[in-house]
């Protein structure tokens, strides 16, 4: 049975993934369950769990949390069958919102230096209408039509950013994120610790680091992760008694297809919603990498 445990739908920003073309693709590529893993927001849970319901796909909730580890954005894949549960919220809504809007009004006004046409009146309005999940930055751009699609953020409006002002620390520490997770009997996974960049080539010794602060698991197969990583990643979770994920990192038509770095787990029912520890009863076997 093949699982894909992270996939991004609508909710988050940056994907145009429905909850519908979800559960139909994750049918037709065979996947047996799927965990939506929404930036910052746990939005879409209550509609997938219902859809879930009706589709023979098994659904594993989840969110991946911006969080900050020394210099980078490390994020967390927070996974729980109650994780639409309050004090989750509370810390999405609030702890990591705040995080995110002050850094933000930073790159507003440098924007607006530029000549973009945005506000933080404007980013509060976006964040009300539309939630505080993802970025309510590229919503407000594209409901001004200052971008056509979110992904021209990156080649558009990310270049008129002055450098001196980018920070990727800007979110709660790492370690505040899993002690929430644990409060509320949900598990925290490293979300692709090995694909570098702003995210971070985490070393050996950082990863003993991040176990120490309590991370129950590490996201083993990913598309950005090379096979020595993926294995690298594997031995080091199997040694230390971690959790071992793997998943697309899907955000829609166009980007990694559904199961493209997916799991096996032995064949067996499942029920419409699982946490995931009880999906991992029995340790997973890395899937195939398309790539």
């Amino acid at each position: 049975m093949k699982v894909d445990l992270q996939i991004h739908t609508v909710a988050s920003s940056d994907s145009t993934l429905t909850i519908p073309g979800l559960f139909e693709g994750a049918t037709a590529a065979g996947l047996a369950a799927v965990a939506i893993t929404d930036h910052d927001t746990v939005d879409a849970i209550a509609a997938a769990a219902q859809a879930a319901a009706s589709s023979g796909v098994c659904l594993v909730p989840g969110v991946e949390v911006s969080t900050s580890f020394h210099q980078y954005m490390a994020h967390a894949l927070v996974y729980s069958d109650t994780i639409d549960s309050l004090p989750i919220r509370e810390f999405l809504d609030v702890e990591v919102y705040q995080a995110k809007r002050q850094y933000t009004s930073t790159v507003i006004e440098a924007l607006a230096s530029t000549g973009v046409p945005i506000s933080l009146q404007a980013y509060d309005q976006e964040a009300e209408r539309s939630g505080k999940g993802g970025s309510p930055l590229e919503r407000a751009l594209l409901r001004a039509g200052v971008i056509a699609t979110a992904r021209d953020f990156d080649s558009k409006i990310a270049p008129l950013i002055p450098p001196a002002i980018v920070r990727y620390n800007w979110a709660p520490p790492l370690e505040r994120c899993i002690a929430v997770a644990h409060e509320c009997g949900a598990v925290a996974i490293l979300a692709h610790c090995q694909k570098g960049g702003p995210y971070g080539e985490l070393s050996e010794s950082e990863l003993d680091e991040i176990r120490r602060l309590g991370i129950d698991g590490l996201e083993a197969a990913h598309p950005d992760h090379s096979p020595s990583q993926q294995r690298f990643l594997e031995d080091y979770a199997q040694r230390h008694g971690l959790l071992i994920t793997g998943g697309s990192d899907c955000h829609g038509p166009g980007t990694n297809p559904l199961g493209m770095a997916s799991l096996e787990i032995p064949n067996r029912p499942l029920p419409p919603v699982i946490h995931l520890r009880n999906l991992l009863d029995n340790p997973p076997i890395s899937g195939t990498k398309d790539n």
